[in-house]
């Protein structure tokens, strides 16, 4: 993990020639960093006592730091989805922060979490971004390196490659052996990955001959051992396999690498040994493991350890050490049980103190709503006082409150002819998809029918839990957008084609709008301009973020509206322009119910030809 106290520096930075004073809070933070990989149960509880005065005083940096440290506590302890929703609690706290620093350090371990959850997409937006903040050459490699193996994930592999390259022009990368030692096994997979053995090779003989002879952690070697697993599947014999084994023990520094990857290193090669008969080799390597058990070898290790030195003594007879090294290794399964035991209970303490903190946090909030409740209900009984001394104007207070009546009644009524025009947006949309079904049944495509019938079902499910709702959030809007557009191509794919583009930017933006809003727009164009069209036509809908609005742009090169009101039936035209107007009367409403600024403009696409096109531009304030 990358920085345990950033926010030292931001909160405590002070001149060189004084001391720094650290206030008690400060202290225990301090204290809960000290501790949180060796007792992280009490530095949870260290830090409940922080995240109360924290948001007490409205202090987004202590309170984001207190949010990172319970992140990396569950990190540590392989609880990565909770791990992430503290580092986005702690990104969130600061977001607006102008200490890049800091920010960078929030960017990078979400990064870093969303790759190991998988989420390569997250990962790749968060590593972007901290590089983008230019904090250092040491927050630049880890965002590259997270980029390089976000682009291996993804198999991109040439941009992996890029990725590296780019790791190599920092200046940190000619003086630090380390680094450059996983920017070959970085290279070495990918180079597997493409299928050039030989530059895989060569480039993880090259990692493992620029390990520096100091001791190194197991995230640092894991794009090592990562490159050494690829390889090793590459080799076609057990001869060829153990010599690579044996290149990798020759000539990385054993004293720098954790005694677990050499024993792991060794007993491969004496399982490779034994599967070959070649029992005297393989007891070589598994004495030459025994040796690490006096480094503080882990206990599954250990386990690994005399499990293979009991197989390979029964398989030459000698049942008396096949048996004494049984027993040792039933020992050490206890023992890894024991563990297995006090890490649960470790984790269930630490769940326990984080569900303090959360109830902590509610508890704040609802001090913060009585104290502006109580600030409200002062408020009111100086209004009340102010009103009583005034009798004076007791007919205007009168009439002041006759207005209030009339003007809510009013809303209401707007409320429920809302509610009433929304309701009926619903039965066209239906009884259009209902046709499309029809339509397939008729021609006997049952599986088509079946495919559609199964998208329509989803479809409606959206649509009938939206209309349940004044508000949705825009990606729900966007999804039933996308589905729609689907089921509509694949009823009509031979009278248009479509696209649907979404600036990434709207996944930052916690926008509601009215369910509904925009699909009647999209299903005009299809139903009124684009089926009627004799070629086949083009659909494009367009959805970006600018400034401080939402625009939505749907353009069509249907018929036009003035063509299409000429082919209509009564029974179509009066329902063309009832349902305009129902979009009309909902925006006019919403605008003045909610105070919003909905605007809509609908034009001729390409006024001087026959077939003119529709353009409909929305706007949606946020």
């Amino acid at each position: 993990m990358l920085f345990c106290c950033c926010l030292l520096h931001s909160i405590y930075a002070q001149q060189q020639k004084a001391p720094i004073q650290l206030s008690p809070i400060e202290q225990k933070l301090e204290e809960a960093g000290s501790i949180k990989t060796t007792d992280p149960t009490k530095a949870t509880e260290i830090l409940e006592s922080v995240f109360g005065q924290a948001k007490r005083r409205k202090n987004p940096l202590l309170e984001s730091e207190a949010y990172f440290m319970l992140g990396e506590i569950y990190e540590n302890i392989d609880q990565k989805e909770l791990a992430l929703q503290r580092y986005e609690s702690a990104y969130k706290s600061i977001r607006n922060s102008k200490d890049f620093e800091l920010l960078s350090s929030r960017l990078l371990a979400l990064g870093n979490i969303n790759l190991a959850l998988n989420r390569t997409d997250k990962a790749r937006k968060y590593f972007q971004e901290c590089i983008e903040y230019k904090t250092g050459d040491d927050v630049e490699v880890r965002c590259r390196e997270g980029l390089t193996d976000v682009e291996i994930d993804l198999q991109n592999y040439d941009e992996g490659l890029t990725q590296n390259m780019m790791i190599q022009q920092i200046p940190q990368y000619t003086s630090d052996s380390m680094l450059q030692s996983k920017v070959q096994a970085r290279n070495s997979i990918i180079y597997s990955k493409q299928n050039r053995p030989k530059k895989a090779q060569e480039s993880y003989m090259n990692s493992i001959q620029n390990i520096p002879r100091q001791e190194i952690s197991e995230e640092d070697l894991a794009p090592i051992q990562a490159a050494k697993n690829i390889i090793g599947t590459q080799k076609k014999t057990a001869d060829e396999l153990i010599a690579f084994n044996q290149y990798t023990l020759d000539n990385a520094p054993l004293n720098s690498l954790p005694p677990d990857v050499v024993v792991e290193e060794q007993l491969q090669i004496a399982s490779l040994y034994e599967e070959q008969g070649e029992f005297d080799e393989a007891e070589k390597y598994i004495a030459a493991s025994r040796e690490s058990i006096k480094k503080g070898l882990s206990s599954e290790k250990k386990a690994e350890i005399f499990k293979k030195a009991a197989e390979v003594n029964e398989k030459q007879g000698d049942y008396e050490q096949a048996r004494v090294d049984y027993q040792r290794y039933t020992l050490e399964k206890d023992r890894i049980l024991e563990t297995k035991k006090e890490e649960l209970n470790q984790l269930i303490a630490i769940l326990k103190g984080q569900e303090k903190i959360d109830l902590l946090a509610k508890d704040v909030e609802l001090e913060e709503k009585d104290a502006a409740l109580l600030q409200n209900q002062v408020s009111n009984q100086r209004i009340v006082i102010t009103l009583l001394s005034l009798l004076l104007l007791g007919a205007l207070g009168a009439f002041y409150f006759i207005f209030k009546n009339v003007k809510a009644k009013r809303q209401a009524n707007q409320l429920l002819l809302l509610k009433s025009l929304r309701t009926q947006m619903n039965p066209h949309f239906i009884f259009n998809a209902l046709n499309s079904i029809n339509s397939f049944i008729s021609k006997s495509d049952e599986r088509s029918a079946n495919k559609f019938l199964t998208d329509f079902s989803r479809l409606m499910r959206l649509v009938l839990d939206h209309s349940q709702k004044d508000f949705i959030a825009l990606d729900e809007e966007l999804n039933l957008i996308d589905l729609y557009l689907k089921l509509e191509h694949q009823r009509f794919q031979d009278k248009f084609d479509f696209t649907f583009e979404k600036d990434a930017a709207l996944s930052d933006i916690d926008l509601h709008i009215p369910p509904m809003l925009i699909q009647p727009f999209i299903e005009n164009s299809i139903w009124h301009g684009l089926r009627y069209k004799i070629e086949k036509g083009r659909l494009d809908v367009s959805i970006q973020k600018k400034e401080n609005n939402i625009e939505v742009r749907i353009k069509d090169d249907g018929i036009g509206r003035k063509k299409s009101q000429e082919l209509k039936t009564g029974n179509q035209k009066n329902y063309k322009s009832e349902g305009l107007k129902n979009v009309n009367k909902r925006l006019a409403l919403i605008n003045e119910i909610y105070g919003k600024n909905y605007q809509l403009e609908i034009q001729d696409l390409y006024p001087e030809q026959e077939e003119t096109g529709t353009l409909v531009y929305l706007t949606i304030p946020y």
